[in-house]
């Protein structure tokens, strides 16, 4: 996959719409589960099962069927990200990464 990035606004209830390119790359589904995970200035995402262990900087979510996910609001404090801001999205070999513009 050549090398995508592209910028979608937060909602108001603090979902952010995952392009299709992009799941389908990383192998999610309707319905998938995803790991969301707060590092210094951005969010990871990263394919999950809902079952799996997490940490204290990390979620489960579920991706639904418009492919919105919602980023955990603790999350989202932490990094000062507000309701309609833009935020880049890049995916890599196995992840997605969440970032303020």
């Amino acid at each position: 996959m050549t090398e995508m990035r592209l910028v979608r606004k937060i909602d108001e209830i603090g979902r952010i719409v995952l392009p299709r390119e992009m799941r389908e790359y990383l192998g999610f589904t309707k319905r998938s589960y995803a790991r969301v995970q707060l590092c210094d200035n951005h969010i990871t995402l990263t394919k999950a099962e809902q079952t799996d262990a997490i940490l204290e900087i990390e979620s489960i979510r579920k991706i639904d069927e418009l492919g919105r996910v919602l980023l955990p609001k603790d999350m989202r404090d932490k990094l000062s990200w507000q309701v309609k801001e833009p935020i880049k999205i890049q995916v890599t070999e196995n992840a997605l990464i969440l970032e303020k513009v």
